[in-house]
């Protein structure tokens, strides 16, 4: 059954293809946002030398190990931090995207089977 092409049949379609790409999107971000939370990169966290290159010769033992150990403890805060966002700003792609692909979607399938 061929259906004439028109404004409304366009637009429906472009709004399906744009958010059927953002759910496609949204959801590979998922997966590698997921895989960097349970496997993560190797960062490279602050060290002992550079902490105490950093402090000074005057710095004792005990106070550059005790930055070093705060420095490292906010570094993996932060990454945590950004991933956990990163995964929320992936969910947010999906949940607005495919609620409105759905929608239209719909329309194009009632509108294509009600007869002409």
């Amino acid at each position: 059954m061929r259906r004439e092409l028109n404004a409304w049949t366009i637009y429906h379609y472009l709004v399906c293809f744009v958010t059927l790409m953002m759910v496609i999107v949204g959801t590979v971000q998922m997966a590698s946002n997921l895989l960097d939370y349970f496997l993560p990169a190797r960062v490279p966290w602050p060290t002992l030398e550079s902490v105490g290159m950093r402090l000074g010769p005057e710095a004792d033992e005990e106070t550059i190990r005790r930055i070093f150990e705060e420095e490292r403890s906010q570094s993996q805060q932060d990454m945590r931090h950004r991933q956990v966002r990163s995964a929320f700003n992936s969910l947010a792609w999906i949940a607005v995207a495919l609620p409105i692909y759905i929608l239209h979607w719909r329309r194009i399938t009632r509108h294509e089977s009600t007869p002409s």
